[in-house]
Protein backbone atom coordinates (compact mmCIF):
# COMPACT_ATOMS: atom_id res chain seq x y z
CA UNK A 1 0.00 0.00 0.00
CA UNK A 2 0.95 3.67 -0.32
CA UNK A 3 2.06 4.30 3.26
CA UNK A 4 3.66 1.00 4.19
CA UNK A 5 7.16 2.52 4.30
CA UNK A 6 8.91 5.70 5.34
CA UNK A 7 11.18 6.73 2.50
CA UNK A 8 12.74 9.84 1.02
CA UNK A 9 11.75 11.50 -2.23
CA UNK A 10 14.88 13.40 -3.20
CA UNK A 11 16.41 15.58 -5.87
CA UNK A 12 20.02 16.68 -6.08
CA UNK A 13 21.19 14.92 -2.92
CA UNK A 14 24.69 13.45 -2.96
CA UNK A 15 24.56 9.74 -2.24
CA UNK A 16 28.18 9.81 -1.03
CA UNK A 17 27.33 11.72 2.17
CA UNK A 18 23.81 10.57 2.98
CA UNK A 19 22.57 9.10 6.26
CA UNK A 20 19.13 8.65 7.77
CA UNK A 21 18.54 7.60 11.39
CA UNK A 22 15.28 6.84 13.19
CA UNK A 23 14.92 6.89 16.99
CA UNK A 24 12.19 5.69 19.31
CA UNK A 25 10.80 7.75 22.19
CA UNK A 26 13.57 6.54 24.52
CA UNK A 27 16.30 7.78 22.17
CA UNK A 28 17.27 4.30 20.96
CA UNK A 29 18.40 4.22 17.34
CA UNK A 30 16.18 1.64 15.67
CA UNK A 31 17.05 2.28 12.02
CA UNK A 32 19.95 3.70 10.04
CA UNK A 33 20.80 3.66 6.35
CA UNK A 34 23.22 5.36 3.99
CA UNK A 35 21.22 4.17 0.96
CA UNK A 36 19.16 6.93 -0.71
CA UNK A 37 16.63 4.27 -1.69
CA UNK A 38 16.00 3.19 1.93
CA UNK A 39 12.54 2.11 3.08
CA UNK A 40 11.73 1.81 6.79
CA UNK A 41 8.91 -0.64 7.39
CA UNK A 42 8.26 0.17 11.06
CA UNK A 43 10.36 -2.72 12.33
CA UNK A 44 13.49 -3.02 14.46
CA UNK A 45 15.45 -6.26 14.19
CA UNK A 46 12.46 -7.77 12.38
CA UNK A 47 9.96 -6.88 15.14
CA UNK A 48 7.01 -4.53 14.57
CA UNK A 49 7.52 -1.41 16.66
CA UNK A 50 4.87 0.18 18.86
CA UNK A 51 2.37 2.59 17.41
CA UNK A 52 3.61 6.07 18.22
CA UNK A 53 5.89 8.93 17.27
CA UNK A 54 9.47 8.40 16.07
CA UNK A 55 12.17 10.97 15.35
CA UNK A 56 14.16 10.96 12.14
CA UNK A 57 17.39 12.78 11.36
CA UNK A 58 18.65 13.03 7.79
CA UNK A 59 22.18 14.15 6.94
CA UNK A 60 23.06 14.94 3.32
CA UNK A 61 24.97 17.16 0.92
CA UNK A 62 23.32 19.31 -1.71
CA UNK A 63 25.15 21.73 -3.98
CA UNK A 64 28.30 21.35 -1.85
CA UNK A 65 26.57 22.21 1.46
CA UNK A 66 26.06 19.81 4.36
CA UNK A 67 22.44 19.76 5.54
CA UNK A 68 20.77 18.20 8.59
CA UNK A 69 16.99 17.83 8.69
CA UNK A 70 14.87 16.28 11.42
CA UNK A 71 11.25 15.64 12.14
CA UNK A 72 8.80 13.06 13.38
CA UNK A 73 7.00 10.08 11.90
CA UNK A 74 3.78 8.75 13.39
CA UNK A 75 3.67 4.96 13.07
CA UNK A 76 0.17 3.52 12.80
CA UNK A 77 -1.00 0.03 11.83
Amino acid sequence: DNNDYFQLIHTGISSSNFLVEIYNRWGQKIFASSDLSFKWDGKYEGIDQEIGVYVYIIYYDINGSSIVKSGTITLVR
